[in-house]
């Protein structure tokens, strides 16, 4: 239903339903798992029905009477082992002892773990080890060790050996579980795991999330970096103390040169510049950056080069390059300057001392624009720092969508609809107030209308004696406001252009005259704003119209009022 009003909003009541949900999992711990339990078992002999299986049995009963230990006969040697089926990481093994007697029988044993079927072949974890008599069972730490078959051994003539249980817990793999979190790679490792990237990403500082350096190197806007530009004044550009990172060069032919840059170029003094070529795939490769002092004949000194990184970003339509910069030395050609520089940062520090030559990455090979412009990659020219419209920005009149049963206002900015580099910030305002309740919107790539819901102009609260979510703004002037900036340096902007207003609200004459003598008096109202009101609102009376009227001073006349109907 379409009808003029002032706006509110509520509410119908929510029921919500809670879903328990019990989830019964495998136990394990976070040390691992338990990977022998039930599986095939061997041993050398069997004597009094102790067969192998029964110390893979998940029972750790000590007393051979319970029928869950091992027994072999008394020979040289004798050993038990079990099948785990695959190569497993091995954490440790845990051997359960008898306990109804011969509880040093079992003393000394090895361990062997390795993916041959007899025992003794396989690497042993440790030397001899010893159960305490005092104590049911005993630990070993085998980390590091990998095997399908674990074994025991008693080493020596004479020997019979019982086990009432052998555990074996493997490493955890996180890897198997959603690849333990990594973007890329997981690799298992011992006690825990490692997420790695393919040879164009790097590892983010969280240890899981792969970066590509394309989306998130930091822009450098500074066309005088140009190997054409000649610093005749002092210089603008130093990198001695860059921060070591990611970083594109946004301006015009923004790549780092090749070959040797005279000094006093690029808006420095010592220029640096790439000593490789650029990569044609997608990894990330390393270059060496050289420093041309103008000492000599020699346009990369060992003494100042310096290992960087670049990766190339291919686009549509274009390529670009990201390089990876690191603090160039503080270079100079003066003795006197070089350690007077050195000796105050060592012994007065306070006094901040400075390298006597500015020192700088040049990028780009193209004449820098003139003051107060720059390269525009749509126009492929210099111009303005950031866009100019053509006009103030146009509100349109609210605009009724019946599918949709929305009301919304479009703020159309004024300028070229084809250059897709030209970014738009968007306000709305009210009597050029601005509501942060109101987002603002951000036109990219060729966008020129914004809109806005008109539902914020109603009052929005839920009862009447709840906090109001955002106030009534209807009986105010709303208005847009545009600034515009380049793609490419988006904190160079213009000032704000603000668009005509439009006037929300009820229009009524001032003042109308009643004589007693009418039958009935008609007073018209226009709403300048379609008034959407859902169904299930509508029945609950959350949407309505309030419409305030005041009569005059004569008290004859107050049950005029009390016959009004609307």
């Amino acid at each position: 239903m379409v009808s003029p009003s002032r706006t509110s909003f509520g509410m119908g009541s929510s029921h919500l339903t809670t879903f328990c949900l019990i989830v019964s999992c495998l136990a394990s711990t976070v040390e691992g798992v338990n990977v022998a339990v039930r599986k095939s078992a061997y041993q050398t002999s069997t004597d009094e029905g102790g067969r192998a299986g029964r110390a893979v049995d998940g029972k750790t009963n000590g007393n051979y009477y319970a029928h869950s230990c091992t027994h072999t006969r008394n020979q040289a040697d004798p050993s038990w082992r079990v099948d785990l089926g695959q190569s497993y990481w091995i954490d440790r093994v845990v051997i359960f002892n008898r306990q109804d007697c011969c509880k040093g029988r079992i003393n000394p044993f090895n361990i062997h773990i390795g993916d041959s079927a007899q025992v003794s072949e396989n690497p042993k974890c440790g030397g001899d080890h010893q159960i305490d008599v005092s104590q049911r069972s005993i630990s070993v730490s085998c980390q590091a060790m990998r095997g399908r078959y674990v074994g025991v051994r008693l080493p020596g003539p004479s020997r019979t050996l019982t086990l009432c249980e052998v555990q074996v817990f493997s490493d955890v793999d996180e890897c198997l579980t959603e690849n333990g979190g990594c973007d890329q790679f997981c690799t298992n490792t011992e006690g825990s795991f490692q997420c790695s990237c393919d040879s164009g990403h790097l590892l983010n500082a969280n240890g899981l999330a792969c970066d590509d350096p394309c989306l998130t190197a930091t822009a450098i806007y500074e066309p005088h970096r140009s190997t054409v530009y000649v610093t005749e004044q002092e210089p603008d550009v130093c990198d001695n103390e860059i921060q070591e990172g990611w970083y594109r060069f946004t301006h015009a032919g923004g790549t780092i040169p090749t070959s040797c840059v005279d000094i006093y170029r690029c808006s420095t003094e010592y220029t640096v510049w790439m000593n490789g070529s650029h990569p044609t795939d997608d990894t990330i490769a390393d270059r060496m950056a050289c420093v041309n002092t103008g000492d000599g004949d020699s346009c990369c000194s060992d003494q100042y080069s310096m290992t960087i990184q670049v990766k190339r970003c291919p686009t549509p339509g274009y390529t670009y390059y990201v390089y990876k910069l690191v603090p160039v030395p503080a270079a100079t050609n003066d003795y006197n300057d070089y350690y007077n520089y050195y000796y105050e940062e060592y012994y007065n520090p306070e006094s901040n001392p400075q390298p006597s030559r500015c020192t700088a990455y040049c990028a780009g090979d193209s004449e820098p624009c003139p003051n107060g412009e720059e390269y525009n990659v749509f126009h492929r020219a210099c111009g303005n720092i950031f866009p100019l419209f053509s006009d103030n920005p146009v509100l349109h009149p609210p605009e009724h969508d019946v599918t949709a049963n929305h009301v919304s206002f479009t703020c159309e900015v004024q300028y070229d609809p084809d250059d897709v580099t030209a970014w738009f910030d968007v306000m709305f305002l009210f009597d050029d107030v601005y509501y942060p309740d109101v987002p603002n919107v951000t036109l990219t790539a060729g966008e020129r209308r914004a809109k806005m819901d008109a539902s914020h102009l109603g009052l929005n609260q839920l009862y009447p004696n709840v906090p109001v979510s955002w106030p009534s703004k209807m009986g105010k002037d709303v208005s847009c406001q545009v600034r515009s900036y380049w793609e490419g340096t988006p904190d160079v902007k213009s000032e704000w252009q603000q668009s005509n207003p439009y006037w929300a609200g009820i229009e009524a004459p001032d003042t109308a005259v009643v004589y007693e003598s009418d039958d009935h008096y008609r007073l018209e109202l226009t709403s300048t704003v379609p008034f959407v009101c859902e169904g299930g609102a509508r029945r609950a009376r959350q949407c309505y119209v309030d419409v305030p009227l005041s009569f005059d001073a004569n008290d004859d006349d107050v049950c005029v009022a009390e016959g009004c109907q609307v």
